[in-house]
């Protein structure tokens, strides 16, 4: 009985995180608490870039389920500030 209810939705119990092991799972938790610190951050003080920055850290987990581009992504993304100031001028 508990088969068939698996099966006829296509999806079992862990349906919501198929191909994700418990790194990306971390690392994703990670990344977006830090994107969500940028947002904070650049809400308090008017920065809309640091908002944007901290909404691409959130948003990008969704994603992307390797824990490799996780941690990759998460950090060209965080360096993307520094790396505008740095060339800007």
């Amino acid at each position: 009985m508990m088969q068939a209810a698996q099966s006829s939705s296509g999806q079992g119990v862990g349906g919501l995180f198929s191909g994700m092991t418990m790194g990306s799972i971390v690392a994703g938790i990670v990344f977006a608490s830090i994107g969500s610190v940028y947002m904070i951050q650049g809400k308090n003080t008017g920065n809309m870039r640091n908002m944007i920055i901290g909404g691409m850290l959130v948003l990008y987990t969704f994603f992307v389920q390797d824990t490799v581009y996780i941690v990759g992504i998460g950090i060209g993304i965080m360096a993307l500030p520094w790396v505008m100031d740095k060339f800007s001028d």
